[in-house]
């Protein structure tokens, strides 16, 4: 906390969470956790090339085909390309950058994109994370620290707005983490307060854990895409029968999401989280399925999906590039 200089002072964005004497706890949310984070030494050049190599072989190995890096850090073009010269990648490999940094990360493609390397777009967060409430709800958390009782929403609709009519300018998209129905609705809202000033390029919202019912349809009404990741209700179980008790039948709603006409594998597409959670394909179709833990309570029982239906929205039988 020290080297990162948020044991004084919460940055924008970031809370450093205190006890009645004022005094930091330790546990940081948010921007204040990724500035510790961005504090630890960073890895050798040649410890990141392994690194990369490691993960596609890791992939791989789980039948991925296909990775999208949604954070991608500015080295990895051009570590992701030479990789792909000694045949070390064995993977399409599309990047999102961060979107502070997406015009350096345009005008520098052309030294690492190929066949199977391609920069798709940016990436924002909207809000935080289920855990810790910090993700931004329409209604209060049954259970919050004060003053979070709706969670944190960290950008603005006119910011979003701002963000998709840069990416449309450049021909790129536009990936917007939102778990909370309040970070989803505001996604959605900035998309539609541009449909007639110009046709954004691809957007899609990273993870959508609660949807409120009357957003369902917007997605495919505005052509924002759900890029999912059903395998974080395994890990969720508890915190979510504990934060949102009264709305488990918006967790994760799928079922909803494809009956409203999004084509599977294209407007809703499954992915894996990794690292955040592990890699293994078997854990989100154990969740969009079953719905919980094998043996273990269900949640939103009546938003289960087929299991042909999930491996298709993990793109078995056809690429998931989009144009």
């Amino acid at each position: 906390m020290r080297a990162s200089g948020v044991d004084a002072r919460a940055p924008e964005g970031g809370i450093v969470v205190r006890d009645a004497d004022g005094r930091a706890t330790g546990l940081l949310l948010e921007q204040a956790a990724r500035m510790a984070w961005n504090a630890a030494p960073e890895p050798t050049p040649a410890e990141r090339i392994e690194h990369v190599a490691s993960a596609c072989a890791h992939l791989r190995a789980l039948g991925f085909e296909e990775a999208h890096d949604l954070h991608a850090p500015p080295w990895l073009g051009a570590v992701l390309r030479a990789l792909h010269g000694e045949g070390r990648v064995g993977l399409r490999v599309g990047v999102y950058v961060p979107h502070a940094e997406l015009r350096e990360a345009v005008g520098a493609r052309a030294s690492w994109e190929g066949p199977g390397l391609r920069l798709l777009g940016s990436k924002l967060f909207a809000d935080g994370t289920l855990n810790s409430t910090t993700a931004s709800v329409l209604h209060p958390y049954a259970q919050a620290m004060p003053g979070m009782e709706l969670g944190v929403l960290l950008l603005t609709r006119a910011r979003l707005s701002a963000a998709m009519r840069e990416c449309a300018a450049l021909g790129v998209g536009l990936a917007v983490h939102a778990i909370g129905d309040g970070a989803v609705r505001a996604v959605l809202d900035a998309r539609a307060s541009l449909e007639r000033e110009v046709r954004p390029a691809h957007v899609r919202v990273e993870h959508a854990e609660l949807i409120d019912a009357a957003d369902v349809p917007r997605f495919g009404e505005l052509g924002v895409v759900a890029s999912v990741q059903p395998c974080h209700l395994l890990a969720d179980v508890e915190a979510l029968m504990r934060l949102v008790p009264d709305r488990l039948d918006r967790v994760m709603p799928w079922r909803e999401l494809i009956d409203s006409g999004l084509r599977i594998g294209e407007g809703i597409l499954f992915g894996s989280d990794a690292p955040i959670v592990r890699a293994d394909p078997g854990d989100s179709i154990q969740a969009a399925v079953w719905r919980g833990r094998p043996g273990g309570v269900k949640i939103g029982a009546e938003q289960a999906i087929t299991e042909c239906e999930a491996w298709e929205a993990f793109g078995v039988g056809g690429s998931r590039w989009v144009d």
